[in-house]
């Protein structure tokens, strides 16, 4: 599987990233397409056909590609996981909560990964890459539109018990604000500032996908359970820690 990072034409769509799947067999999956003529535009450019669309949530901003997709593919299957189907009429390959299946050359799982949404998943396949959708971002994590805290540190934890190893690849690129937001929260911290310095420097096409271990490392959201984190945050709790860094980076 050959991975693709593409940014979106449309404005409107400016912070998003679109990832393309490319199969050995001239197939390819996409990931959360808002827009279809950039998925039609790279299928004819190199002369593949739609494997598949995967989605990990509802918003249209992650699916509002679809019907023209599935009109220039109608035999493609969508695979979402349980729960996001009530709100996407095209779902059509189900997965639960630790389903796996295969597309092309490669295995995906799905994991329940609730907060942004009530209904969200990411998909991790068997080559270490996790779409994660708008749970978690480089140095930061979704807002909380339906689900609560104590979801969203849930999700955060499982996605964080991964190998350092696992490429991420989120749903949109807020590093820069991230970033801003975080050095103003714990101005101090080294390797918060050491992960800033790095980002900094990087093209806005390379600053994703990254690796969970660079996160692990400064990402405050996914370190709400350090004693210096909840100090600053004045919390007693971890769930406490998240929901406060949410509200104020909602603020930004």
């Amino acid at each position: 599987m050959k991975l693709h990072t593409l940014l979106y034409n449309d404005e409107v769509f400016a912070s998003n990233r679109l990832y393309i799947m490319q199969h050995p067999d001239r197939s390819a999956t996409v990931v959360d397409p808002a827009s279809a003529s950039e998925v039609l535009e790279f299928l004819q450019k190199h002369d593949l056909n739609l494997a598949a669309i995967l989605i990990t949530h509802h918003h249209a901003d992650h699916t509002a590609g679809i019907p023209e997709l599935l009109a220039e593919y109608p035999d493609c299957p969508v695979i979402t996981g349980k729960g996001v189907e009530r709100q996407i009429k095209q779902a059509n390959h189900i997965l639960q909560d630790n389903d796996s299946m295969t597309i092309g050359d490669i295995n995906i799982r799905a994991m329940a990964t609730p907060g942004h949404t009530l209904a969200h998943y990411a998909f991790l396949t068997n080559t270490g890459v996790l779409f994660s959708g708008d749970c978690l971002f480089r140095l930061g994590c979704g807002r909380l539109f339906e689900g609560s805290p104590d979801m969203l540190w849930t999700s955060l934890l499982r996605i964080r018990a991964l190998p350092d190893t696992t490429v991420i690849c989120c749903g949109h690129d807020y590093a820069v604000d991230n970033a801003r937001f975080s050095l103003q929260f714990m101005p101090d911290d080294t390797a918060l500032t050491e992960a800033v310095q790095e980002l900094v420097q990087l093209e806005s096409e390379l600053r994703l996908p990254y690796l969970l271990g660079e996160d692990k490392r400064s990402n405050l959201f996914l370190r709400a359970d350090e004693p210096e984190v909840m100090a600053a945050a004045h919390c007693a709790s971890s769930r406490d820690t998240l929901a406060a860094l949410r509200r104020m980076r909602d603020n930004l």
